[in-house]
């Protein structure tokens, strides 16, 4: 017995070596890899800038499902797939008052409640996908994960489509507004349901939508516009506006250069809106147009996005400066007796030096508002309290009044609404 176990012994002490010898002699014999090879595009290799930043923490995407709205289960050899959900939930000891444990979730970017049922409501979160409930006039709603087994949850736009009068059809945009330097997911394009949810098909226009960041869409049947203001390949050819006419299988550019195709020149726009009660009438804002020999200002459009005209006046155009304009936001007073628009310009993240502007005609002619104060004043150096009312804040020749300041977050923390029932409201 000891005899043969010794002999085994032995057998495998000359067996690996060899094995070893012959493993590293195949790998020896095998060509070069040829990274230059036609089927291996070039802009998949990874550059210089590609290396991960290691000064952020890693990004943390859950894995995807194996069955809609269920995770994949996974367990070590020899034991039972015997996983239990116990999210998603809240985190406690939050930063906030007068709620039972201090409950906090992470960032909503988007609501969008039914028209016609009040207990159903969307919502997109910034880096949480769209959820929905049922019951949301209850005293504690419950909420379900609606695109939890796609590769991005950033959502950056959630709509309706109204040709559907069952409302059951919307399309939810991709885009990073994350307040953590706008780290968010893979900017994927659209999701789009016909069921009210329950399942979603991905829409990036044959690639067209891959990379962009989505600030705004419209839906209009198999019509889709959407707005972008940045791409993972930052260039003129993958901003401003785009629209299908195929329900998103694929994309044209719409703005344009100079502008003299569409109407509509090249440049980033930061918002699309359309009127509540005129499918066709859309607006958006083009900014570094200059750039490309276009015009920097509002555009609106009456045939769904396809041409364009200038609306803006030169007080408008005054605030629309390339250099400090970094969020535009549009709001449309839903009546059919009124076309009041309503148009918010923050530049360099706030409405000081930019406006709120009023239209009474549907952008034909524009109003600027007084703009919003904070109830504040200054007590020396930077800080403020409540008090008289403007905020004073220090400048280079001492102080000045001041207006909604927010420290410069007005790019991703701001939002302007019109009244659905009061034009004079917003």
């Amino acid at each position: 017995m000891i005899v043969q176990l010794v002999l085994r012994i032995l057998a495998l002490i000359v067996l690996i070596p060899l094995s070893t010898v012959t493993l590293a002699q195949n790998i020896d014999d095998l060509p070069p890899a040829n990274t230059s090879d036609s089927s291996i595009p070039q802009n998949a290799l990874p550059a210089p800038d590609d290396a991960p930043d290691l000064t952020q923490p890693p990004l943390i995407v859950r894995p995807p499902s194996v069955t809609p709205g269920l995770g994949p289960t996974f367990a070590p050899e020899g034991m039972t797939n015997n996983w239990v959900s116990i999210g998603p939930g809240p985190t406690i000891d939050g930063q906030v008052e007068n709620i039972a444990n201090l409950e906090v979730i992470g960032a909503v970017h988007v609501v969008l409640p039914h028209p016609t049922d009040a207990d159903i409501l969307y919502i997109g979160a910034v880096n949480g996908g769209v959820w929905k409930t049922d019951d949301a006039t209850s005293a504690s709603p419950s909420w379900t994960p609606l695109t939890d087994t796609f590769s991005s949850l950033s959502i950056s736009a959630l709509v309706f489509d109204p040709n559907d009068t069952s409302y059951d059809t919307i399309v939810a945009a991709v885009g990073t507004n994350s307040s953590y330097a706008s780290i968010g997911g893979a900017r994927i394009g659209l999701l789009r349901t016909t069921n009210g949810g329950n399942t979603w098909t991905q829409l990036d226009g044959g690639g067209v939508l891959t990379g962009a960041d989505i600030t705004g869409v419209v839906v209009r049947g198999s019509t889709i516009v959407v707005s972008v203001d940045f791409a993972d390949t930052y260039i003129y050819g993958n901003v401003g506006i785009f629209r299908s006419t195929d329900t998103g299988a694929s994309f044209s550019q719409i703005s344009l250069g100079d502008g003299s195709t569409t109407g509509l020149p090249g440049g980033i726009s930061y918002d699309l809106a359309s009127h509540p009660d005129d499918p066709s009438v859309l607006y958006t804002n083009m900014n570094f147009a200059t750039d490309v020999g276009g015009i920097n200002g509002i555009y609106q459009s009456v045939d769904t996005g396809a041409s364009w005209v200038k609306v803006s006046d030169s007080a408008m155009d005054s605030v629309l400066t390339s250099g400090g304009t970094n969020n535009i936001e549009f709001s449309i007073h839903n009546s059919a007796n009124d076309n009041v628009v309503y148009c918010a310009i923050l530049n360099f993240g706030q409405l000081l030096g930019g406006g709120v502007f009023r239209s009474e005609d549907a952008g034909a002619t524009w109003t600027a508002m007084d703009i919003p104060v904070t109830n504040e004043t200054d007590v020396g150096g930077n800080n403020g309290v409540v008090g008289t009312n403007p905020r004073y804040k220090p400048t280079a020749g001492g102080e000045a009044p001041g207006s909604a300041y927010p420290g410069g977050q007005g790019a991703i923390h701001f939002s302007i609404l019109a009244d659905p029932t009061d034009p004079d409201i917003v």
